[in-house]
């Protein structure tokens, strides 16, 4: 039993490991990426930016943008899902010659790497990033997730109007985040074990194939159109959900240790950053949103949307989605089967040096 144990232990910490350090990416990289053609004169064609850090209620007003008419909204996982990962993975790709096995490891929670992302954005003109924003045609972005880039993405999108959340205090902000933060380690690690299994071997280089093959393309040609319509585990294609499994640590996850999703350590930080953004753009274009005091009707105004279909203040909550467990049924029955899979391979991938070490036990025994 205390063997079985320590198998278990060392194969969890190796489906982390693996995670963690993108070993299998190197060999089986899926590089599906928006491909709508890019918009004339360096413009990213975002309509609405949301300037603000987590949990400030950023959920809530892209939940509001969507009830206004606003078309194809992304949170900050959306940005990394469908275009921030494309220009990290482009930079770093060309920094070694295109080599994929040569790719650096990205930062993980155990040693983040802040410079990682910071690296890039310096690389990266405010046309290339317009350019591949343009090639999702996002029409409404909160950066929350994504603060590092902010003036980048500002610099890309002329004439978009720019709506912040400054409403809670700095130390209110952070509490919030430490609090989901925490909530995150409830689930997470749970999460990662079971649904990491296809991260134990290069199981995913298959993905492709089977998306092609048996699920019509389904994941190819949602991550190609860039739209940001994810109906859930369930509603969505099958083999979007695999592949969003897949992707998820990558894409979305890792940037969090990369030092984009800066967020304030003070009080004054958290000041200069909304008074920077404030500084830079045209008052016409600027709006500062306190859900205790402005309504539907306020937001209306500023984006010239006439007649407004909302009224009244925008309600707590709006954004919230909850989970339902059900359709992770099937996945979860596919995962288990991938881990027994991965420990009748590990095993006999393992089974040499166990006998050799069990022929030492037996001579040192003998002697």
């Amino acid at each position: 039993c205390t063997c079985l144990a320590c198998k278990a232990v060392l194969y969890c910490s190796w489906i982390w490991a693996a995670e963690m350090t993108g070993i299998w990416s190197r060999f089986t990289k899926v590089d599906w990426q928006c491909e709508n053609p890019v918009l004339p004169r360096g413009q990213s064609g975002l309509k609405v930016i949301v300037a603000t850090f987590a949990d400030l209620g950023s959920k809530d007003m892209l939940a509001a943008l969507r009830q206004l008419g606003i078309d194809n909204v992304y949170s900050s996982e959306a940005f990394r899902l469908f275009v921030w990962d494309g220009i990290s993975t482009k930079y770093w790709l060309d920094q070694v010659g295109g080599d994929w096995h040569r790719m650096p490891c990205p930062g993980n929670p155990i040693a983040p790497d802040r410079e990682y992302d910071f690296e890039v954005l310096k690389r990266t003109s405010a046309h290339d990033m317009a350019a591949s924003v343009s090639r999702c045609r996002i029409g409404a972005l909160s950066v929350d997730g994504m603060a590092l880039a902010t003036h980048k993405i500002l610099q890309a999108s002329p004439g978009a109007k720019v709506i912040t959340l400054s409403w809670r205090s700095q130390w209110r902000m952070k509490a919030l985040q430490t609090r989901a933060a925490l909530n995150q380690l409830l689930w997470l690690p749970l999460f990662s074990v079971i649904f990491g299994a296809p991260s134990a071997l290069p199981w995913n280089a298959l993905l492709p194939a089977i998306d092609r093959h048996v699920g019509g393309r389904a994941a190819e040609k949602f991550m190609k159109m860039g739209r940001a319509d994810f109906g859930g585990v369930g509603q969505d294609p099958w083999t979007l959900t695999l592949f969003m499994g897949a992707t998820f640590y990558s894409r979305i996850m890792s940037p969090m240790f990369h030092g984009s999703a800066y967020t304030a350590s003070s009080e004054g930080d958290y000041a200069a950053y909304f008074a920077g953004i404030k500084a830079i753009w045209p008052s016409e274009d600027y709006m500062d949103v306190d859900f205790r005091n402005q309504t539907y009707e306020d937001v209306c105004g500023f984006l010239g949307i006439s007649p407004c279909p909302q009224t009244g203040h925008i309600p707590p909550g709006l954004g919230d989605e909850k989970t339902r467990w059900a359709p992770y049924v099937p996945f979860v029955v596919v995962a288990l089967v991938v881990h027994w899979l991965n420990w009748k391979i590990l095993g006999l991938m393992l089974a040499p040096l166990r006998c050799c070490t069990q022929r030492a036990a037996a001579k040192d025994k003998t002697e």
